[in-house]
């Protein structure tokens, strides 16, 4: 009954952040969530490898617990590939990353997430979408729901959505739209100022739909050059205290 519980804790929590006159709500204050059942279940469009690794990686990440006071990485598995180097951050980095995921398992993900307490959270999803052919009139709504209940949960916390990498080949003029959404995200009344778009494009793209050949072997992923480049750019972006 968990799921079910949370489900509705997080419609009301975005009911209440959507509504002009609405405060400020916490969409979750439950003990229990201090460890989950893993009833957390991937969308059942999914294809059913991702599936698997989504079931894999949550039990993962929720066998990890929290890493309080730290920072936390969300996204699918360009976010996930930092688990084998070295992110540039010298305190705790809790890596949230789910290869496979899409805004709506992210979304699915939220107990997990909120059991976190960081300093600073970047997120980087949407490109598994647009391979299901995913609008952004889809691919927003959850992660919408997800970024102001990170917003209610943790008032002090800066959270920091990142553009969707230049990709190349069948999707590339796809993402050039999904970011202008995703800027328009940010700037939504619904996020209280709370969330900053952070634009890799100029890093990563010789184009806003062409990465960059020495950072992606193929045409998606990121080579380690690539993760160095990501690194850099998030520098200005880190904790200092």
């Amino acid at each position: 009954m968990l799921r079910h519980s949370i489900t509705l804790s997080l419609a009301l929590a975005f009911m209440a952040a959507c509504s002009p006159k609405a405060p400020q709500v916490m969409p979750i204050d439950d003990p229990s969530l201090e460890r989950l059942d893993l009833s957390i279940m991937p969308p059942s469009w999914m294809v059913a490898e991702g599936q698997t690794h989504f079931k894999k990686r949550v039990a993962e990440i929720d066998a990890e617990g929290p890493s309080p006071n730290g920072i936390v990485l969300i996204g699918d598995s360009i976010t996930e590939g930092w688990m084998s180097l070295d992110f540039p951050y010298d305190r705790m980095v809790a890596n949230h990353g789910v290869g496979w995921d899409v805004t709506e398992g992210m979304l699915e993900r939220l107990p997990l997430i909120l059991r976190e307490s960081p300093k600073a959270i970047f997120v980087m999803i949407g490109t598994n979408d647009l391979s299901y052919d995913r609008t952004p009139d889809q691919i927003l709504p959850p992660l919408k729901i997800s970024l102001v209940s990170y917003a209610n949960r943790w008032p002090d916390t800066k959270i920091y959505l990142q553009s969707v990498l230049p990709r190349n080949g069948q999707w590339d003029k796809s993402v050039v739209a999904l970011n202008a959404a995703l800027r328009n995200l940010a700037e939504d009344k619904a996020m209280r100022g709370r969330v900053t778009y952070i634009d890799l494009t100029p890093v990563f793209g010789i184009s806003p739909d062409d990465m960059r050949a020495e950072f992606t072997n193929d045409g998606v992923h990121l080579t380690d050059a690539g993760y160095v480049a990501w690194g850099e750019a998030l520098q200005p972006y880190l904790p200092r205290d």
